[in-house]
Formats: C-alpha cells, sequence, structure tokens
C-alpha cells in the first residue's frame, strides 16, 4: 500500500501545472464570449422569477443551473458569474486529478504528463469553462475516485468511503444526466473495490448500502421530480455509429494547434502526425500489460494491488461504459455518446494508462516499457499544451465573437433606429442574452425563425448557411467576424435613407 502524501518532494512543478490551467480557466471564463448553449440556459433556466431548473429537459443541467442562479443572484449577470460553477467543478477536478497523479507515481516525468493529459486536453478544457453542467459532472466523477484512491493509502474506513463517493457520484449525475452510465460503471466499481479482502455476505450489503443509499437519496432530491416528468425523445444528441462516436471524442481532443503556439513549419509536421500518437501509445499499453501478466508475482505488494484496482476501475470502467452504450443503442434505437456527451472518456482512459504505467516491474521490459509510456504521455501532454486557445470553444466556434456582433446590431439600434433583425438560429439565444443583459437598446425580442424571413433592415448571418439568402436579398456586408465568420448585413438604403 503506498504510503505518500500530494504535498511531498517534486509536487512544485506539479502544482505549477495545476495552477497555471486553472488561471488559464478563469482567464476564458471571463473573456470568451457568450456562446447559444450557455445563453439558452440563463434566459430559461436562471433568468426567470419562478424556479425553472426543476424544469424536466435535456439542456437543463440542474445542479448546474441551480448554482448559476445562486452565483448571478450574488454577483450579478456577466461571462464569470455565469460559468462560475463550472470553473468550480474545474478546481475540483483538477485538484482531484493532481490527487490522484501523486498517489499512483513517484516519477515526475510520468506525473506530469499524466496531469497535463488530464487538465489541459482542449476537449476537457472547453467543458470545464462552459457555463454547462459538464464541469461539475467531470469534477464530481474524479472526486470520488480520488477519494477511493486516498482511502487506499491511508487506510480510511470503507463504509465511509463508499458513502462519501455515493453522494460525489450522485452529483455528478444532478450535474449532467449524459454522465449516468459512467456514473453508475465507477460507483459499481468502486464499491468492488472496498469490498475486496473480506468475504462475508454482511459485508457485501454493508459496502452495497454505503455504495447506493447515500446517493439515491442525493439523487432523488436534486431530480426525482424531474425525471418523474421526463418527456419522451428528449435527448436527440449523440452518434449513430460507434466509429463516430469515438472519432468525435478523438478530433476534439487532438484538435487543430494554435498558430500563436507553434511556427509554420512544425506546425504543419505536427498537424499530419497527431493520429499516430494514440495507436503508439495503446501498443505501448500493450507491450506494458503483456511484461507486467508474465512477470506477476504470487503473492503482490499493496502498492501493485491497489493500482490494478485503480486501472480496471478506470479502464474497465470506460470500456463497459461505453458498452452499455452500445447495449442501449441496440435495445432501445438511443444514440452514441458525441462529442461533450462521451466527456468522462478521456481522463478515465488516462487513469487507466497511468495505473498501468504505475504498476511496479522491476524487470528490463517492465522499466522499458514504463519509459515509453511516459514519452508518449509527456509528448501527448505537451501537444495539449500546443493546442491551448483562449477566446473560443471548439463546439461553439462560431459564437466565438457573439459579444462584437451585438455591440454592431446595438450600433444600428442607437444611430439608424433598427427594432427587428433577422438572424440565423446559431445568434439567437446569444444576442437576446446581450439585448436582455443590456437593457440600453430598443430592440425587440431575437426569436428564432425558420426561413430566415425577408424584409428586415439588419441580419446576424453564417456564411455557410447564407450566402445565397444574402445575395437574394441584396445586402450589403458591414461586418464579418474573422474567427467565427460571423456576418452582419444591412439593406444598403438603410444608411442612405437615414443620411
Amino acid at each position: 500500500m503506498l504510503k505518500r502524501t500530494p504535498l511531498e518532494e517534486g509536487s512544485l512543478p506539479l502544482l505549477s501545472t495545476a495552477g497555471l490551467a486553472f488561471c488559464w480557466i478563469v482567464a476564458r471564463a471571463c473573456i470568451q464570449s457568450i456562446t447559444i448553449d450557455e445563453a439558452d440556459t440563463y434566459l430559461a433556466y436562471v433568468r426567470p422569477a419562478r424556479p425553472t431548473y426543476w424544469e424536466a429537459a435535456a439542456n437543463n443541467h440542474v445542479l448546474n443551473s441551480l448554482l448559476m442562479r445562486l452565483s448571478t443572484s450574488l454577483l450579478g449577470v456577466s461571462n464569470f458569474s455565469l460559468r462560475l460553477p463550472a470553473v468550480l467543478g474545474a478546481a475540483l477536478y483538477i485538484t482531484a486529478a493532481y490527487v490522484l497523479v501523486r498517489l499512483m507515481t513517484r516519477s515526475l516525468p510520468l506525473a506530469w504528463g499524466l496531469l497535463v493529459c488530464l487538465v489541459s486536453n482542449p476537449f476537457v478544457m472547453d467543458y470545464l469553462v462552459a457555463a454547462r453542467g459538464y464541469s461539475l459532472a467531470l469534477a464530481f466523477l474524479m472526486a470520488a475516485l480520488a477519494y477511493a484512491a486516498w482511502r487506499e493509502s491511508s487506510g480510511a474506513d470503507p463504509l465511509r468511503t463508499c458513502a462519501v463517493c455515493s453522494a460525489a457520484i450522485a452529483l455528478s449525475f444532478a450535474a449532467n444526466f449524459s454522465f449516468a452510465i459512467a456514473d453508475a460503471v465507477t460507483l459499481a466499481g468502486i464499491a468492488l473495490w472496498c469490498a475486496s479482502g473480506k468475504r462475508s455476505i454482511r459485508h457485501y450489503a454493508r459496502i452495497a448500502a454505503a455504495a447506493i443509499v447515500p446517493g439515491l437519496l442525493v439523487a432523488l432530491y436534486l431530480t426525482g421530480a424531474i425525471l418523474a416528468h421526463w418527456p419522451r425523445n428528449e435527448f436527440r444528441w449523440g452518434a449513430t455509429t460507434f466509429q463516430w462516436s469515438m472519432q468525435t471524442i478523438g478530433e476534439q481532443s487532438f484538435h487543430k494547434l494554435s498558430p500563436y503556439l507553434v511556427p509554420e513549419p512544425p506546425y504543419e509536421f505536427l498537424l499530419r502526425h497527431r493520429h499516430l500518437l494514440l495507436p503508439l501509445l495503446g501498443l505501448a499499453c500493450l507491450w506494458r500489460l503483456i511484461v507486467l501478466v508474465r512477470t506477476r508475482p504470487a503473492e503482490p505488494d499493496g502498492s501493485r494491488a491497489w493500482l490494478v484496482r485503480l486501472g480496471l476501475v478506470t479502464g474497465a470502467g470506460v470500456v463497459l461504459a461505453v458498452a452499455l452504450h452500445g447495449v442501449l443503442v441496440a435495445a432501445f434505437h438511443m444514440l452514441w455518446p458525441r462529442g461533450r456527451t462521451g466527456l468522462f472518456v478521456p481522463p478515465l482512459a488516462i487513469l487507466a494508462v497511468g495505473a498501468l504505467a504505475s504498476i511496479p516491474c522491476v524487470s528490463k521490459m517492465g522499466i522499458a516499457s514504463r519509459r515509453v509510456i511516459t514519452a508518449l504521455v509527456a509528448a501527448i501532454g505537451c501537444y495539449f499544451i500546443l493546442c491551448l486557445r483562449l477566446t473560443w470553444f471548439d463546439e461553439w466556434y462560431w459564437n466565438a465573437g457573439s459579444d462584437r456582433l451585438y455591440h454592431v446590431v446595438a450600433y444600428y439600434n442607437h444611430t439608424y433606429g433598427v427594432r427587428q433583425i433577422g438572424t440565423n438560429w446559431r445568434y439567437v439565444a446569444v444576442l437576446e442574452f446581450q439585448r436582455v443583459l443590456s437593457e440600453h437598446e430598443t430592440l425587440e425580442p431575437v426569436a428564432l425563425e425558420r426561413p430566415i424571413p425577408g424584409g428586415r433592415s439588419l441580419y446576424v448571418l453564417f456564411p455557410a448557411d447564407d450566402d445565397a439568402f444574402m445575395r437574394q436579398q441584396g445586402l450589403k456586408l458591414v461586418y464579418h467576424d474573422p474567427l467565427s465568420d460571423a456576418m452582419v448585413a444591412i439593406r444598403p438604403e438603410l444608411e442612405v435613407r437615414v443620411h
């Protein structure tokens, strides 16, 4: 059994890495424009006077909506106050990730690579910032794993461990229902972990009760009424095939590098060969697994035993969670995880890799396989760092400049008296959010209209969808956002008529 604390020699580089990642997340929470899903959450479940955060809807991430109501009530409405619950989730997630890597290994290179892969993955980091429930869901899932791992090193009561992890998992579920299967599988794994070493039926029954009852009570309080009135076919976001599902997760993790961090010649080389990193890591893990099986001692020591259990809870857990999604796809025609609904996959997979690499093995092949995994994990971590972005989300890149779009719209309202606008669906919620927040314009409420109606003086459009509409209406482009590609266009006679 490991006898170390998270704060030990060699922690400074890891603490610095964790601190810088959190500062980056806070900066993004303040700087980035509000996106369509964040605006919808505020307008539908946070702003109304009545407690609409109890309404049954896939877009309502209950715990997040409730905490957003609290943060905006205390601090007023701003980009940061809307995202404060997500930022707090990020703090918990980063803390849990730090504790886990410190408990897993004394190797600083391996620990650093694992930590960077956990906190700087651009896919994961996007949702640690966004004012949605994904940050809190992932944070409580990781907190449960970190607490269970800490229990192994400190000898805490297994019943207490199960009870705490059960409550944390319930909060993860209340933050985002798409984590339901991953949460359930992880909690079952932790319960089996805590039950190991004893064979009595009574002990198993007590462990089961500790793992189920606290979480069930928390989940019933926060989500019981919502689930009881859940409408059919509410979950419509997903992938139709397993390949598409995994592709969305991989593409958002290994996104394009930042041109501000990487110059042109290495940029093209790294971008062209990024697809090799995961297969190489997979082969290295397979090699490591074969070595460990062939050199398995008759009586494993405590550190080896608990790392094996952690690896099984995370590695087998993510495989089982995806497999159960496949069962639901086959039996009930549900959809595979797609992008953000598969957010649990990268962290659990990285923890499984870390546990595998950390299992003690002093043979030459064991040392070599560990070094190869360490090098590949560090390489992936460095790639993630070079993908860091400050002003946009991959999922909602077309909302990157929504605040600037509204400033243009507000100018035409004040200067030319424009009150009714037409807009692509991508900008309806964000413009309405800005209108409600500003209170200085005389614009009419911005509503979703399909198709976009003609006859308006001003439009906010997206080129990929609306180029033909713009030409048909004879509109004049007055603003084009270089990052999001959004356009503001007016009728040419508007400025002529006013002047």
